[in-house]
Formats: C-alpha cells, structure tokens, sequence
C-alpha cells in the first residue's frame, strides 16, 4: 500500500454521502478489481483456503456442481486447519435454495459434518413475509420466487471483502458475465456487512444438523404463519437499528436514517424534499479526511478512496439505496459521463424520469435477448427476455420523445455462449477520461430490487490513479462486446415482442 506520513487525504467532490451513509476510508492500492467468473471462483477458493478467522457469505443460493462443491471443500479444509475452529456464516434465499431435491441445503451437508451443533457454523435461509397462505400452498417451484428473495451478495473472509452480483453457481463461475471487487485487509467494511448479514439472519429461519429448517425466534412473529404485520414492523425496527448503530459510528454522518425507514407515505414527502434540492458537489473545507473509529486504514496510510454502504429492503420500509442513488444521478455536473448497466432492464420510472432529466451523459449497457438468463428456458419464463424489450423500447421512446437522443446511447451485451448480469455504474466527471466514483452491489434498479428483494450495495469514490484506471479496463472490458441498440434494432426479428407479451407486461412487471 501507498504510505503516507501522515493521516490526511484528499477530500471530493462527493463527500456529501456520508450524512446519508456510512464512511470507511481506504487506500486504492487495497483495491482489486476482478474480470472474469473464472477469476471470481479462483479468488473465492483462494480466500477460503487462506482464510483463519471467519468465512462469511451471502448469495441468493449455493449451486450444487463440481465448482461450487470445490468452494464447500475449501471451507471445510479451512476449518480441518484452524484448531481453535473458524467461524462459518451463510445467508441464502429459503425458497431458492431448497428448490428441488439437490439443491442449497444439501450441499452444505459437508459443512455440518465438520461442525455439527457448534455455534462456529450459522446458516441461515431468508423467508419473505409476503409468501404465504394459499399462495405458500399452491405456487410451484420457481414461481414462488416472484413474491420475493434475499438478493443480498457479499463474501468475507476475515477482513477481505468480494462485493459482486453474482451468486455462488456453476454459471456464474464459468460464463455469466457480472462485477467483482476485492477490498483486502479492510477489517471495518467486512464487519459492517458481516453485521448486515447477521440482522438479516436474526430474522430468518437457520439450518440444522439434521437438514431441518428452525425458525430462530429473535422475531416474535412467524416469517408466514405468524403475523405479517408484526413481522415487517419488526424486521423494520432491526434494519433501522442496523443503520443508526453504523451512522452513529460516522463522526461526519448526519442521521437521516428517519428519511428513508419510515413508512412509505410518510417518506416520500422527505424523499420529494431531499431529492428537489441538487446536493452539495464541492468538497467540504477539511483539512484531513477525519476517518472516524470505522475507517479501515491504519494511521500511516493514506486515504484516497471511500466507501458508502447501502442498502435497499422496500418491503420493510428500508429505502436507503434508492434514496441515495436518485441523490446521487442528480447531482451529476453537465457532460459528465456515467456509464449504467443492468442484466435486467425494469428500471423504475423514478430512476428513469431522473435519468432522462439528467445533464450528464449516459451509456446504458444492457443484456441481449440471447444474453438473458431465461433466454431458451422452458415454459412461460423463455418469453421473459421479451419482457424486458419491450420495457427497453419504452425507455428509449421516452428518451426520443424528450428530445434527449444526444445525451444516451443504449447498447446490448452480445457474446456467444455467455450469459450477463452485470449491475452498477462509473461516473466519469466532465473533461476526465477515467472514473471517479463507481456502484456495485445485487440491486438492478429495477422494480424488484426497489420494492421486492432485499439488496445491498457499495458506492466507490477514489482519488487513486491506478485504481481509476482499473475501474476504466473493467468498464472497457464489458463494454468491448456490445453493439449499438438502435431504432432499427427493435425491427428485427429477435426484438419483436408478441402483442400478448406486450399487453401483460404492465402487470407483471413488478415481479421482474
């Protein structure tokens, strides 16, 4: 790492984030951004190999190949290494990861074979609220998943943290494009999203030695046979007191967790009051970055790079993330360039009418039909793809229809055999030809991630030359195998959308 002889830093341009987030400063050089899914697995198995401490996941569920049963190997030589026992927490998604006979559950099997009973060993499953009577009942597999998920995806091992998208599965390791960043010996940033997970699972069912699946009772209500009222009200009063506890630790933060926790009518008139006054775009007179106890550097290194956790869970009133993403598109300068991408196009109107508004200039990177995930499956979800076309062709009428055309390109991610998932955004300021500041994390800025799933994700502003231009090669390198989505684009064949599809798509798009 950099060394400095002194703790200060540099401040920027957007410093404002920490009165609506918590602050960790960093050193870029700490820093690492990984391409491919094959890196991504490599990292993961080198990580849990080397880990001593504690292994901490988070995805929406655990495949059951050779390449994920590598994973659970390596996490099981880990723990056959450390005497003393290192600890073991997973949060997955309930529904998704007991679909099917093999599935989630039983691949962890090793791992309660290891450990047994011990406290070292947490698995935890998320179950919505929202799913259950007769739906619970009467919803097949798969479908039962458009309810809701925890979509949440972090991976910790001791201090080093991998923020990405992408879940611990075979496609996801070999040919489905997403982000990686690996932040190394950041022990604060890992505590924080090591604590996130915990709330989380405070409220979830866990996993036993015996592959039954109790419900911890940390919440006095059922997830779907008690009370959903009292169950979201009380999920509520445990995130927002997630988020207090860290805003609280932020010598700069100002608390707005009030903003963004209390119920919906009651938030939208102080996100309308927030969001109709541009933030403040210049750095606050600090002569040194004042990291507080949460910053993750030691006190000779020098703070270049900041980190803003957010997190988004609409069906308990958590809008953190929406709240700070909409601040943040707004307060970009005029020709700056912001470089936005999504597996899944459904973004909200919000996100879209503050987009088409913008002075800043977008390049949307998107998923091609044959790179949808759902492309060629069976049954209903194959016409998904088209789906989201048809959403695409909206945007782009309303971006027309602004008169706006010069200000986007939208561009489609086409690569044979791969699939794309990529989520997140770089921020080019005006006149500079590297970013400044980048968005990672599960959300799609879509209407699920909003009022669905429970999502985090991780906000990176960097004043670390080589780090930016690490950020610029990751861009380059997802956006080296796009191509132009034009208006004759939506006249061939493989972007017609059936009538059918086009008309229900209002209605089911929530669920997307």
């Amino acid at each position: 790492m950099e060394k400095s002889t002194s703790s200060g830093s540099f401040n920027h341009e957007l410093q404002w984030l920490h009165s609506f987030a918590p602050e960790f400063g960093v050193n870029g050089d700490s820093v690492k951004i990984l391409h491919t899914p094959s890196e991504f697995h490599t990292q993961l198995i080198q990580e849990a190999r080397c880990a001593k401490k504690r292994i901490v996941l988070a995805s929406l569920y655990v495949g059951t190949g050779s390449l994920e049963k590598e994973l659970i190997e390596a996490i099981c030589l880990a723990a056959q290494d450390n005497a003393n026992g290192i600890s073991i927490t997973i949060l997955m998604d309930c529904i998704r990861g007991s679909r099917g006979k093999d599935n989630s559950i039983e691949i962890l099997n090793p791992l309660f074979n290891r450990y047994g009973h011990s406290d070292k060993l947490q698995v935890y499953l998320y179950h919505t609220p929202n799913l259950r009577g007769l739906m619970k009942r009467f919803l097949p597999e798969r479908w039962n998943e458009l309810i809701s998920v925890a979509h949440m995806k972090a991976f910790i091992f001791d201090d080093n943290l991998i923020m990405s998208g992408a879940n611990l599965s075979h496609d996801y390791f070999v040919n489905r494009q997403d982000r990686y960043i690996s932040l190394r010996n950041c022990p604060e940033v890992a505590n924080y999203f090591n604590a996130l997970i915990d709330t989380v699972g405070s409220f979830s069912f866990k996993l036993m030695p015996n592959k039954k699946v109790d419900f911890a009772h940390s919440i006095s209500q059922h997830p779907y046979k008690g009370n959903r009222r009292e169950f979201i009200v009380n999920a509520n009063k445990q995130v927002k007191h997630f988020i207090q506890s860290h805003l609280a630790l932020s010598t700069k933060a100002h608390n707005h967790c009030d903003d963004y926790c209390e119920l919906p009518r009651n938030l939208f008139k102080k996100f309308t009051h927030y969001a109709s006054t541009s933030p403040p775009t210049k750095p606050q007179n600090i002569a040194k970055c004042d990291v507080p106890s949460v910053g993750a550097v030691d006190k000779h290194e020098f703070v270049d790079t900041w980190i803003y956790p957010t997190i988004q869970m609409g069906l308990f009133s958590i809008r953190q993330d929406e709240f700070v993403t909409k601040l943040l598109m707004k307060s970009f300068l005029p020709e700056s360039k912001v470089h936005f991408t999504t597996g899944y196009f459904n973004v909200t109107a919000d996100y879209c009418d503050t987009i088409i508004k913008s002075d800043a200039r977008y390049d949307i990177i998107l998923s091609s039909p044959e790179a949808n995930g759902f492309f060629s499956s069976n049954g209903f979800s194959r016409h998904i793809p088209q789906v989201y076309i048809h959403l695409c062709k909206k945007f782009y009428d309303n971006v027309k229809g602004a008169g706006r055309q010069s200000h986007f390109s939208l561009l489609e991610y086409v690569r044979s055999n791969w699939t794309f998932h990529g989520k997140g955004m770089w921020h080019y300021p005006p006149g500079e030809k590297l970013p400044d500041m980048t968005i990672i994390g599960s959300t799609n800025f879509g209407l699920r991630s909003v009022h669905r799933d429970l999502e985090a994700q991780m906000i990176l502003v960097t004043k670390n030359a080589k780090l930016r231009e690490r950020l610029h090669q990751e861009k380059n390198s997802i956006a080296k195998y796009t191509r132009p989505i034009l208006s004759e684009t939506f006249k061939q064949p493989r972007y017609i959308v059936p009538r059918w599809v086009a008309s229900v798509t209002n209605f089911i798009k929530i669920y997307f």
